[in-house]
Formats: structure tokens, C-alpha cells, sequence
């Protein structure tokens, strides 16, 4: 739930940058608006301690039985 309301709350930042750009006619904040897409991104691709909740992926076929796998063929 945080990483949902810290997205909402970069991409507010985001939009009034674009609306002060509007409203003054500059460039600047439309530049200063990347930011906090960029600290989205940071945010959003950082481990959470809540991730260890979920369970661990399941393992390949191969990995699970590697004794049915057939003999490799030396090269």
C-alpha cells in the first residue's frame, strides 16, 4: 500500500509540475516534472521487506528432477 500511494503521490507532482508550466508559460517545469518520474522508478524497482511474504517461484522442470534429464553428449 505504500509503494501505491508514494506512485499516486509522484505522479501529483508530475502533473502540477506540467500545470505550472501551463499557467507560466516556461519549460523549466516540465524538465523539473521528470524527477519525480525518476524517483518513481527508483522507488518502485527497490526490494520491499514485504516481498519475503510471498512464496519463492517454482523450480524448472529440469531443476526439479535432474535425473530425467538425458546425458550430455561430450562436444
Amino acid at each position: 500500500m505504500r509503494r501505491v500511494s508514494w506512485a499516486a503521490a509522484m505522479f501529483a507532482l508530475t502533473i502540477a509540475c506540467v500545470a505550472i508550466a501551463v499557467v507560466t508559460k516556461s519549460v523549466v517545469p516540465v524538465f523539473l516534472a521528470w524527477l519525480p518520474l525518476l524517483a518513481l522508478v527508483w522507488v518502485l524497482n527497490r526490494p520491499d521487506p514485504s516481498d519475503a511474504n510471498w512464496p519463492a517461484p517454482p523450480l524448472p522442470a529440469e531443476a526439479a528432477h535432474p535425473e530425467e534429464r538425458p546425458p550430455e553428449v561430450p562436444g
